[in-house]
């Protein structure tokens, strides 16, 4: 996963509280699995390809930069969205 690194207080900071910050990794831990248990199909239909995972949308591209500036355009959070190749 590529994004911008944070402090634990400034995490909690974003999220309000601890419980805030728990349930965002949480979600993320399900991105990445979800992602990870897709993968065999996802290499099959788009090989070479960059993936990026946000609450069940996959984004593609040829590159980690062109995934990124699709997460961005798109809106999801560097730091919610699983990225693999």
């Amino acid at each position: 996963m590529i994004g911008k690194m944070t402090t634990s207080e400034e995490s909690i900071g974003a999220t309000g509280e601890p419980s805030g910050l728990l349930e965002e990794l949480r979600a993320f831990k399900r991105h990445v699995s979800m992602l990870e248990s897709k993968k065999a199909r996802l290499v099959e239909e788009h090989p070479e390809q960059w993936a990026a995972l946000h609450h069940g949308n996959v984004i593609f591209g040829g590159s980690l930069e062109e995934v990124l500036e699709k997460v961005d355009k798109d809106g999801y959070p560097r730091t919610e969205t699983a990225i693999q190749f």
